[in-house]
């Protein structure tokens, strides 16, 4: 369970499947929209909910679901990291990319700006351009597992 806090507004964001709870594992909030992913070790889903009224707006369901919504990022598009891969989809939650990269936890960390889409893996970080070309920063183990992306690019390592 996610409890969000907007100046002095509180909501509770739980996210149930048909089992019970799902662990919430990411959260990602823009100037619009909250995203939350939930997964379990083989399963997992991603609400996007509207930041003013806390509604529900679209429950994202992968083709594979394996991990889907361990990592997820909103800006000018919604990333959603999973078991190697992470997907993309547009603001009426279409999807419009799947990427996937060639290094171990593919999808681990995932981060958006106006201009870029980082995804982070094990060892390395994948850069996309929004028009998916692709430049790959690479470091040691651990390197990858969190990323950010604004003026700068942030990779993470342990």
């Amino acid at each position: 369970m996610f409890v969000i806090v907007l100046a002095a507004e509180t909501a509770r964001l739980v996210i149930r499947n048909s089992q019970g709870y799902y662990a919430q594992h990411a959260v990602a909030i823009s100037s619009e929209l909250i995203v939350v992913g939930a997964t379990t070790e083989w399963a997992g889903t991603v609400s996007v909910f509207d930041r003013t009224s806390f509604d529900c707006l679209k429950e994202l369901e992968p083709d594979t679901p394996q991990r889907f919504g361990a990592a997820v990022a909103v800006g000018r598009v919604i990333v959603v990291g999973s078991q190697d891969s992470a997907f993309v989809y547009d603001k009426d939650f279409r999807r419009t990319a799947n990427l996937t990269g060639d290094a171990a936890d593919f999808g681990i960390a995932v981060a958006v700006s106006d201009d870029y889409i980082v995804v982070g893996s094990s060892g390395c970080a994948f850069v996309y351009r929004h028009d998916f070309s692709l430049a790959v920063l690479t470091g040691s183990d651990g390197f990858g597992g969190a990323v950010a992306v604004g003026f700068v690019i942030a990779v993470g390592s342990n």
